[in-house]
């Protein structure tokens, strides 16, 4: 895979990924096939899904698949993106495509793909409430759509009877929308599972002891306080999510909070 910071490396999962990986197969096992996924920023969640979107149609024959972004610049990330994937995975791995072109993936093995884009608020409309009968589908950036019902068209059009059907639906946040609305439903649904991936699964967001930024941020190095709104946090993510942050990621807050907004205050 490609990475922003190593290049072209081999695809290990971050502990983000993983999280997310280990959610999907546990809903599986629960016969739950739809998934909504609120992630952070730049946590490999889109990465993560494209190579299970490429297992899945390797796996099972004939899959009637879509890819939905939100605009054609995404749409054109995700076919460069599929591109490395071939190009990097070893034959005896993977099943080759007999066509890739900006519409549609087609696949030796008969599974197929089609992109599509839904338009965004300030872009062009897409048209989802067109897009045919799919078995599988990998949604991205949904809170940015600007069409919500297309959306809800799109969705009559899935099959409730494929034994293989699989459909992610996977965004950051983006206010109070039609996202925002598929979320708080996947929460109470059980047909559907709702995934919350925070910043602090990612190992990258952190800054170990020996990094010059640590005690920038972390003035008394490990006996350094936190403030009680980082308290406050750290316990709720303790609580709700059983995970424990150290005071290595919340230097690596620090820092995001003042390097993107240099008037916030500690």
């Amino acid at each position: 895979m490609q990475s922003k910071d190593s290049g072209l490396v081999p695809f290990r999962l971050l502990g983000s990924q993983r999280y997310a990986l280990d959610k999907i197969i546990e809903g599986l096992a629960a016969g739950i096939t739809t998934f909504v996924i609120l992630k952070n920023r730049q946590a490999g969640i889109s990465t993560l899904f494209l190579a299970l979107d490429m297992f899945w149609a390797f796996l099972h024959k004939g899959l009637l698949g879509v890819f939905i972004t939100h605009e054609e610049q995404a749409r054109d990330d995700f076919r460069a993106t599929v591109e490395v994937f071939f190009a990097e995975t070893p034959a005896k791995y993977r099943v080759n495509y007999v066509r890739h072109n900006r519409n549609l993936l087609i696949l030796k093995n008969g599974s197929k793909f089609r992109y599509l884009i839904a338009g965004t608020s300030q872009g062009r409309k897409g048209g989802l409430g067109r897009s045919g009968a799919t078995n599988y589908t990998h949604a991205t950036e949904v809170a940015f759509y600007g069409n919500a019902e297309g959306l809800t068209d799109f969705s009559s059009q899935t099959s409730s009877l494929y034994p293989h059907r699989l459909y992610i639906y996977e965004s950051t946040a983006n206010g109070y929308n039609h996202f925002n609305d598929m979320w708080e439903t996947a929460k109470e649904d059980p047909t559907k599972c709702a995934i919350f991936i925070g910043w602090w699964r990612d190992e990258r967001n952190q800054f170990p002891v020996s990094h010059p930024y640590f005690l920038n941020y972390m003035p008394g190095g490990i006996k350094s306080s936190l403030t009680p709104l980082e308290r406050k946090r750290v316990r709720e993510v303790r609580s709700e999510y059983n995970f424990e942050i150290s005071l290595q990621q919340i230097a690596c807050y620090r820092w995001h909070l003042t390097s993107e907004n240099p008037a916030t205050s500690r």
